[in-house]
């Protein structure tokens, strides 16, 4: 077996890497689903913005926790 072929069966065979949050673990891949979600649905975005508010106990520093957390939803196309 090659080199390569090694290197790409042992990445293959690692878990996506796990991301710890309030709710409970989450994958990179769900992470980025969800902000690519958001981009695609300004309610969705809003919602999750104003969950963000309710937690930080500030509109502002939840607005800057969303764009943190999901940079891919704030960006423009």
């Amino acid at each position: 077996m090659s080199i390569i072929a090694r290197l790409i069966a042992k990445f293959r065979k690692q878990p996506p890497p796990i991301i710890m949050s309030a709710y409970g673990p989450v994958t990179e891949s769900a992470r980025r689903q969800a902000a690519l979600n958001m981009r695609d649905d300004p309610i969705l975005r809003e919602a999750v913005i104003a969950r963000l508010c309710a937690e930080m106990g500030d509109p502002m520093a939840g607005l800057k926790e969303a764009q943190r957390r999901y940079p891919e939803a704030f960006e423009e196309d």
